[in-house]
């Protein structure tokens, strides 16, 4: 019994680690890499309208590239997590003389992730830059939100961080991030930092505490009669 016992508890130490090794935290963009490219991002590119803009590289789901040099107005990478600007080119650009800062392009970055006890956790993140407009978030499908308030087009977004707030739809594996943009063709990219998980009671757990310490009164009347 002593040799069966040990050689099970061996298999749940062995599968145990297997599935630890396996799981897929956050990775902030642009921190792990092959190649300038990102291992755990992909970009998918489209055009906005027809004005002569060149072509997106690929219009399928592709590993997003790490850009090489943050234009003048990006934030300073890498980042305390070691975050970079990814885009769909290393320079960031795909029409460097475009004539106007109007949307050309629409970029969807996406990646995929597990959070550890989804079910009672807020997903966060505190450091999210971007060039140029925003156009949506989503995690698992349900939209997320950005704040402050992105500017209209043609304003200055690329100077600026914003917060994004993911509370909903979580899953302890497989969460699905994307965060769609657009810009012009010049020096578009997106950074993603900051990642953080906040744990909150559950309402029903609330509830049970709640008709826990109730029950108690009772009980301590009764003592000191």
């Amino acid at each position: 019994m002593r040799t069966i016992r040990c050689a099970m508890i061996g298999a749940v130490a062995a599968t145990v680690a297997s599935a630890t090794l396996g799981a897929q935290t956050f990775s902030p963009t642009g921190s792990n890499t092959t190649g300038g490219l990102d291992n755990r991002w992909t970009v998918t590119c489209s055009t906005i309208g027809s004005v002569g803009q060149p072509a997106c590289p690929t219009t399928a789901a592709t590993a997003a590239t790490v850009v090489t040099a943050a234009p003048a107005g990006w934030q300073t990478v890498p980042t305390t997590d070691g975050a970079h600007y990814i885009s769909a080119s290393s320079s960031g650009s795909l029409w460097a003389n475009t004539p106007n800062e109007d949307p050309h392009y629409q970029y969807m970055f996406s990646t995929t992730f597990d959070v550890a006890n989804s079910s009672s956790s807020a997903v966060g993140f505190n450091m999210f830059a971007f060039d140029n407009y925003w156009v949506s978030g989503f995690l698992n499908g349900q939209a997320i939100s950005i704040t402050p308030t992105p500017a209209d087009p043609n304003g200055s977004n690329w100077q600026s961080i914003f917060n994004l707030t993911a509370a909903n739809g979580l899953q302890d594996t497989g969460n699905v991030l994307q965060l769609t943009v657009s810009g012009n063709g010049r020096t578009d990219g997106i950074l993603v930092s900051g990642y953080s998980v906040t744990t909150t009671p559950e309402p029903s757990s609330m509830a049970l505490l709640g008709t826990g310490l109730i029950g108690l009164v009772p009980m301590v009347r009764r003592r000191r009669k």
